[in-house]
C-alpha cells in the first residue's frame, strides 16, 4: 500500500493450491501441484522462482492444453516437465511454453509415478504401466501390468524400480522387461507405498507391517527400520541422502538418523503447518513439506547443528 497516492498493489504469494500433493525441483525453480479440497476444486499449477522468491501460476481455466489440474506427481527433465494427473499425462514444453495432455481410449486412473530412461518415459498408474517413446511421441501399454496398481516409480543407476500393492519390480535400464524382486526376508513382497534412491541405496516404504527398508545393490544387502506410522496411510513420501532420510505420513514427518538408527517426529508442535504430509522435496539444507493446508519450509541442517 502506497500511503502517498492511496494505491494498492497485490503481490502473489504462496502456492495456488492449498492441498499440495506433488513437489519437484527444476533448476532454479520448484513446481507444485495439488488436488481438490472439501471447499474448493484444484485450479492449477504453481512455479516458485528461488532466485527472485516470486510465484508464478498456471490456471487451468486460462491455459490451453492443461486438461486436469489435479496433480499426483511431477518429473522435470531437460526439455519437458511431466505431470501425472488423475486422468492422464500432461507435458510442459520448455522451448515453446506449450502445454499438452495425452488422451487415451483406455482409462488411465491416477498416475502415481514416472521415471525417465533415455528416450523412454515410464508411467505408473492405478491401471498398470505405460511407456512413452518421447522422440516418437508414441504411447504403449505394458501387457499384463493392468493387474497391479503402480504406487511409485524411481530411476536408479542400473534399474528402473516400481513399487506396487503386491511387491517390488525392476527393469534394467535400456530394457523393457519387468521382473519381480526377491529377497530372503520377504521385504519385497509387501505392499509398497513409496520409493526413493540415493547413490546405490534404494529406500522402500512398506505397510503391513509399516517399515522403511534399505536395499544396497553393491552388496545385495537388506535392512529394516520399523515405523508403524506407515501402516494404512493414504499418502506416504520419502527422500534420502547418505546419512538421513525423511518420511512423510498423515501424522507428521519422521526423520531417521541412519548411523544412530534414531527416529524423530515433527508435527504442528514443531511448526509444521499441518500433520498430513503428502509430498516432500529436500534441497540441500532445506526441506519442503507439501501438506493439506499449504507448504512448510524447514531449515533442517540448522536444527541438527543446534541439537548437537
Amino acid at each position: 500500500a502506497n500511503l502517498n497516492d492511496q494505491q494498492l498493489h497485490f503481490d502473489t504469494y504462496g502456492p495456488l493450491e492449498e492441498n499440495i500433493t506433488a513437489i519437484a525441483k527444476d533448476g532454479d525453480t520448484i513446481w507444485m501441484g495439488g488436488e481438490d479440497t472439501f471447499q474448493t476444486p484444484a485450479r492449477g499449477i504453481t512455479r516458485y522462482h528461488l532466485s527472485t522468491l516470486t510465484w508464478e501460476y498456471f490456471d487451468a481455466d486460462h491455459v490451453i492444453g492443461m486438461d486436469d489440474p489435479k496433480i499426483a506427481t511431477i518429473l522435470p527433465d531437460k526439455e519437458n516437465v511431466w505431470f501425472g494427473t488423475y486422468s492422464g499425462l500432461m507435458r510442459y514444453e520448455r522451448q515453446t511454453n506449450r502445454w499438452l495432455t495425452y488422451r487415451d481410449t483406455y482409462v488411465w486412473g491416477r498416475i502415481n509415478g514416472m521415471a525417465r530412461d533415455g528416450n523412454l518415459l515410464w508411467i505408473g498408474s492405478d491401471r498398470g504401466l505405460a511407456l512413452l517413446d518421447v522422440p516418437a511421441d508414441s504411447l504403449d501399454r505394458v501387457s499384463g501390468s493392468e493387474r497391479a496398481v503402480i504406487q511409485t516409480l524411481v530411476a536408479g543407476p542400473d534399474f528402473i524400480w516400481a513399487g506396487t500393492e503386491v511387491g517390488l519390480y525392476q527393469c534394467r535400464r535400456g530394457d523393457r522387461t519387468w521382473r519381480p524382486v526377491a529377497d530372503p526376508h520377504g521385504f519385497s513382497k509387501r505392499s509398497i507405498r513409496a520409493l526413493t534412491i540415493y547413490n546405490h541405496d534404494l529406500w522402500i516404504a512398506t505397510e503391513i507391517p509399516g517399515a522403511l527398508i534399505r536395499h544396497t545393490s553393491s552388496d545385495s544387502s537388506w535392512q529394516e527400520f520399523p515405523l508403524s506410522e506407515l501402516s494404512n496411510r493414504r499418502h506416504v513420501s520419502i527422500t534420502a541422502d547418505s546419512t538421513h532420510i525423511w518420511v512423510g505420513t498423515d501424522v507428521g514427518a519422521f526423520f531417521l538418523d541412519i548411523p544412530r538408527q534414531l527416529w524423530t517426529q515433527y508435527s504442528t508442535f514443531n511448526g509444521l503447518i499441518d500433520p498430513r504430509v503428502q509430498a516432500m522435496l529436500q534441497d540441500g539444507k532445506v526441506i519442503y513439506f507439501g501438506t493439506t493446508k499449504g507448504i512448510s519450509q524447514f531449515h533442517w541442517a540448522r536444527e541438527m547443528f543446534n541439537k548437537n
